[in-house]
């Protein structure tokens, strides 16, 4: 699992939730141990998720993502706007 942030249309709002990992983060996470000594990798689920080639149990994904959905695509661009305000970085619309 992994925390993103992501926009509730019940809420309204957006909240930093839990999901599942995906698989360009699974192996960048991967390449990462060992870099510096030796290290190893734990993945804690089933090889079938990764390949896909198994059905899990109904409330678990049979298959992980390829990609994580980009964050622009998980937020409103009204969070950036106000950050962007708050911050006195100039007006919106010049970025």
């Amino acid at each position: 699992h992994v925390k993103e942030i992501r926009y509730s249309p019940q809420t309204g709002m957006s909240a930093l939730t839990t999901v599942w990992v995906s698989k360009a983060a699974a192996a960048q996470r991967a390449g990462r141990a060992g870099r510096v000594r030796a290290g190893v990798c734990w993945r804690l689920y089933p090889e079938t998720w990764w390949s896909g080639s198994g059905d899990g149990p109904k409330a678990l994904p049979p298959r992980l993502p390829e990609h994580t959905l980009p964050e622009m695509r998980r937020t409103p661009l009204e969070d950036l706007v106000l950050q962007v305000q708050l911050l006195e970085l100039g007006h919106p619309e010049d970025f």
